[in-house]
């Protein structure tokens, strides 16, 4: 599967920059609807340790994302929450695992490789690192927590996106 191009998440961003707000909310509820248990995913994994505001900021990444892999790939298919929650089983398993032989920046860092997405990894690195035009970025103690969410759910994604190729 090719990477999503710096092109597309570029021209994806661009499109968001231009939406005023009620057009961002219609378009996170349309993701949403399109991908619900991925982002309860990303939601129950987060819970309770970021604030409102950075839920805002993480709504608005995910609906990047997901506009990202349907502008490379095209439409993705609803993934469901069996596929999701067996998911989570499996990288909750390998974390625990990874974590008694290396430091959870080490897994997060093997993850983003794994994900196969550097260009858009690099721009979500940057968009979590400095808020991306939000007033402030998010809280640095959970800020390896948050990639490593985030980059499981691109994996997540990579799998969906290349069973769809392979139907096709």
């Amino acid at each position: 599967m090719r990477p999503i191009s710096k092109e597309t998440h570029t021209s994806v961003m661009a499109f968001l920059d231009n939406l005023n707000a009620d057009q961002i909310k219609a378009i996170s509820e349309r993701m949403e609807e399109k991908q619900p248990y991925v982002k309860s995913y990303i939601a129950s994994s987060l819970e309770g340790m970021i604030s409102k505001k950075e839920s805002t900021m993480l709504n608005f990444l995910f609906v990047f994302i997901i506009r990202c892999y349907e502008y490379e790939y095209g439409e993705m298919v609803l993934i469901s929450d069996q596929t999701v929650g067996d998911y989570n089983t499996e990288q909750d398993l390998y974390t625990q695992r990874e974590s008694k032989r290396n430091s959870l920046r080490k897994i997060v860092s093997s993850l983003s490789k794994d994900a196969n997405q550097r260009e858009l990894i690099d721009y979500i690195d940057k968009f979590l690192e400095d808020g991306n035009g939000f007033e402030s970025g998010f809280n640095p103690a959970y800020l390896i927590i948050i990639k490593l969410v985030i980059y499981c759910t691109i994996i997540l994604l990579n799998r969906e996106a290349e069973k769809k190729n392979e139907a096709s």
